[in-house]
Order: structure tokens, then C-alpha cells, then sequence
């Protein structure tokens, strides 16, 4: 959990839901300002949106890899959406939907941010894998947002308009043997047929398409990869993510 302490500062804290706990406070030392801040469906990343504070246009929404380690290396870890010609102040809120999208209020009083929502599409992914749609949702001309007017989903309810986004958590990828020297093989939980397995370097980017034809198994040989830590993700043939895994090669 993240908590707002004092004069602007954020600590990352563990959270024990089991005992209703809190540990390990860890000052996060953002370079920026802060509106709001939500944590992607898995937990895997941070986002946190900001407002323009100088004749610039800077980037109005943040995303941080949890993964990274220390705070410092949190904060390295930055990823950057920037504003638009439409959205030049800010995002004003944040909020996961029920259709598994990070929903965002556009602020700054034009006509198009006071009836439109933005959103990403795939907050469980990293950088702009996640899909930042800034042409945003139509709310009808008699519906507004206001930067402060706080906005809230009802559990149950979607945007009629929008398929749901399957949670990037929803299944189970192994990686077998890791570390390995040569090949891998990943087991997924689920029938998948007409998908694939994108194999991710450390930094992000894809090194290897697999394609998955059926069956519990894909076999990679990775003999030619560099050593490290590569992450698998399989996706279903919408190209949506609906599991991964990370895996070492020596």
C-alpha cells in the first residue's frame, strides 16, 4: 500500500491483510508532482498521475515497476506517458475499472476533458505495452467530470461500449528448468490455442514470439540468449495477456 505522510511525502508500505498490518515504510522520492496514484490488477506496477506546474508540456501520468528493488531503483524505473494537444493540464483522478482498465479524468476545464475519460488499456503491462488510449470515452454532453469531483465505478457495471480486459494474473506459466543453460519449457494451466509466448529481456523488450498451438507446453531453445533474467508472457490469439513467468538464463 502507498500512503501521502506529512509535507508530500510517499511511503511504500508491506501490507499483512491476514493480520491488518503494515511494515517496512520505504520513502518513495518522486521528481514530481502527485494528483493520485493506483496500483496496477497484479501489483506488479505503481501509476501516478500528475498536473502541469510550467509553460512545458510534461508527461501527466507515470508508471513504476515495483519489481525494480530499492525506492531508488523504483524511481529509475520510471515510464513516462506524455500529455496531448486535448490534455494539457493534468490527470486529475485514477481508478481501476471493473473491465480491468486504469480509468483516468482528464483536468484543466476544456469541453473535451469535462466529457471524456481516458484510459489504459493494459495496466498490468510495462510501458507503453499498457496502451495509453488518449482519444478517450465519450460521456454525452450532459455528462461532466470535474477535477473535484471524485469518480467512482460500480463493482458490477462496464462501459457497454468496451469488452472487459482479462486481469494479466488470470492463469499460470511456469518456466522449467530455470535457471537453465539451454532450453526452457513453459507450462501454462489453461488450453490456449492460436496464442502466443513473447520471451522479454530485462529492459522490456521482446527477443522471441512462440507460438502456442494447443496443448500445456511450449519448448524454447534459448542456448543463444545472453545471461539473465527474461520474463514469459503468453497471450491468448487477442493478443491479450493472461499469464507470466520469469525465468534465468545462466
Amino acid at each position: 500500500m502507498m500512503v501521502k505522510q506529512g509535507s508530500g511525502q510517499y511511503y511504500l508500505y508491506q501490507l499483512d491483510a491476514e493480520l491488518g498490518s503494515i511494515s517496512n515504510g520505504q520513502l518513495l522520492p518522486f521528481d514530481h508532482a502527485v494528483q493520485w496514484f493506483e496500483f496496477s490488477p497484479d501489483g506488479h506496477y505503481l501509476y501516478v498521475g500528475t498536473y502541469q506546474t510550467s509553460p512545458d508540456t510534461p508527461p501527466l501520468l507515470y508508471q513504476y515497476d515495483l519489481s525494480a528493488g530499492s525506492p531508488a531503483d523504483i524511481i529509475a524505473s520510471q515510464y513516462a506517458y506524455p500529455a496531448t494537444s486535448q490534455m494539457l493540464q493534468s490527470t486529475s483522478q485514477g481508478q481501476l475499472g471493473p473491465d480491468g482498465r486504469l480509468w483516468c479524468v482528464p483536468g484543466g476545464g476544456t469541453s473535451w476533458e469535462l466529457s471524456h475519460l481516458i484510459y489504459l488499456k493494459y495496466p498490468n503491462e510495462g510501458g507503453a505495452a499498457a496502451e495509453l488510449d488518449t482519444t478517450g470515452l465519450y460521456l454525452g454532453q450532459e455528462y461532466v467530470t470535474q477535477a473535484v469531483f471524485p469518480f467512482q465505478f460500480w463493482p458490477a457495471a462496464a462501459p457497454n461500449s468496451l469488452a472487459p480486459v482479462p486481469s494479466a494474473s488470470l492463469g499460470v506459466l511456469q518456466a522449467n528448468p530455470s535457471p537453465t543453460a539451454g532450453t526452457v519449457t513453459f507450462t501454462y494451466d489453461r488450453p490456449i490455442t492460436g496464442g502466443s509466448i513473447q520471451v522479454q529481456d530485462a529492459s522490456g523488450r521482446v527477443v522471441e514470439t512462440l507460438s502456442v498451438l494447443g496443448g500445456g507446453n511450449t519448448t524454447y531453445q534459448a542456448e543463444n540468449l545472453p545471461a539473465g533474467v527474461y520474463l514469459a508472457v503468453l497471450r491468448n490469439k487477442e493478443g491479450i495477456p493472461v499469464a507470466r513467468a520469469t525465468w534465468v538464463r545462466e
